[in-house]
């Protein structure tokens, strides 16, 4: 039986011979086409904003509790990662050292994401919401440098 995602060209009367857009047709059957690759935007592009007309305009917006809101520019975002990176150096964390994030989303959370990449360190989350012993065995596997923990 054809997979789903090949019933559509099978009914219509399209076989390995025939075009079908989307399907590749080979020995033994279908295939889906492969995904277009996306190009990653790394942290450092933002730094492309500053220059322009955009360095005051809103870059991230983060609402917590209620009443709790802060927006950052991409000026404040490029000043608060360098910090976090420079934070980050005081630790004595060298590039190609691993660091763990276990927090909540925030904007300090999105500091470090940014932050650590920039300097060559990996970068992972922890996420908060596993059990004790899952998470001691993710970072041991891990082998992380530091472990940035969420002050709640």
């Amino acid at each position: 039986m054809a997979a789903d995602w090949a019933l559509p060209c099978l009914k219509s009367g399209m076989v390995a011979g025939g075009s079908c857009t989307g399907i590749q047709a080979r020995r033994g059957g279908f295939r889906p086409p492969r995904p277009r690759q996306r190009r990653h935007r790394q942290p450092h592009r933002a730094g492309r904003h500053l220059a322009g007309a955009r360095r005051n305009k809103a870059a991230l917006i983060w609402e917590g509790e209620p009443g709790d809101r802060r927006t950052l520019t991409y000026w404040d975002l490029y000043r608060e990662v360098n910090r976090a990176a420079a934070g980050l150096r005081a630790l004595g964390v060298e590039k190609g050292d691993r660091v763990g994030t276990f927090a909540w989303n925030s904007h300090r959370h999105m500091e470090v994401y940014f932050a650590a990449p920039l300097m060559g360190m990996v970068l992972h989350t922890v996420n908060i919401r596993l059990s004790p012993q899952d998470i001691t065995y993710i970072v041991n596997h891990a082998g992380d440098e530091v472990l940035i923990v969420d002050a709640s």
